[in-house]
């Protein structure tokens, strides 16, 4: 019987998975992804705010986007992750984040265009939350999240390799919603570890539909570096290349 119910349960989750993709089309990415005119949007928002924010408070203030409205998956609900540094302060050492987000909290109720400001300073990262009142976008600004940045420059180049790979990112995105288990705080796992999961997929399936990118640079390394075991690396890498027009 409990073995009978392992089997049972092993293969609900690709059938609602299944029907999620069927039933909300996601192969029309567009119903759900974040469109050029949107992203567009989201950047003009952000220099809007970081003109306020160097004529009002921090003079050498720089502001970037990062997760879901920079990584290649994003929704049209996907909030805007932006993170706050100093020109001045290329590491951010010596600088007390808290009081940082409470004094950007108060600077930010002159701004006409935004409203909900919240300040959370105790938490393991500040951010202050706002939602931006023209587009109706949630706001979360944090400092100094270069490691965020960087995943997310890493999540849009894959994003970018394979189209199927942003239909299925989407997919999987819609999946989490409807299932509700996409909530870090309830136990849940956030959407960057289900983008991460589905990308290790991705790779490791045979034939491959994406390259390990750490592979690909380490071989352009070699090819510059004149190494002698580039035609190893390359044989593989290309092998791998390759494999990118097959069909999931």
């Amino acid at each position: 019987m409990r073995d009978a119910l392992i089997q049972n349960s092993s293969m609900i989750l690709p059938i609602r998975i299944t029907q999620t993709i069927r039933t909300q089309e996601v192969e029309k990415s567009q119903d759900f992804g974040l469109t050029d005119e949107e992203i567009v949007q989201r950047k003009r928002i952000l220099y809007e705010l970081e003109e306020f924010i160097k004529d009002t408070v921090y003079e050498d203030a720089e502001l970037n986007l990062f997760g879901s409205s920079y990584n290649g998956f994003g929704l049209k609900t996907s909030d805007m992750d932006i993170s706050l540094t100093f020109r001045s302060n290329s590491s951010g050492k010596k600088l007390k984040f808290p009081d940082i987000v409470k004094q950007l909290a108060e600077v930010l109720q002159k701004h006409n265009g935004v409203c909900k400001i919240q300040a959370i300073p105790t938490s393991k990262i500040p951010i202050v939350k706002f939602k931006h009142e023209r587009s109706g976008l949630t706001c979360d600004i944090s400092l100094y999240n270069r490691l965020a940045q960087r995943n997310s420059n890493l999540l849009e180049t894959y994003s970018r390799v394979d189209p199927r790979v942003k239909v299925l990112g989407y997919a999987f995105k819609k999946f989490i919603e409807a299932c509700d288990i996409g909530d870090a705080a309830r136990w849940g796992l956030s959407s960057y570890a289900y983008i991460l999961m589905l990308i290790h997929y991705l790779q490791q399936c045979r034939p491959p539909v994406l390259p390990v990118l750490q592979e690909v640079w380490f071989f352009i390394f070699l090819e510059s570096s004149g190494h002698r075991g580039f035609k190893t690396i390359e044989s593989r890498i290309t092998s791998l290349m390759l494999s990118f027009s097959c069909k999931l």
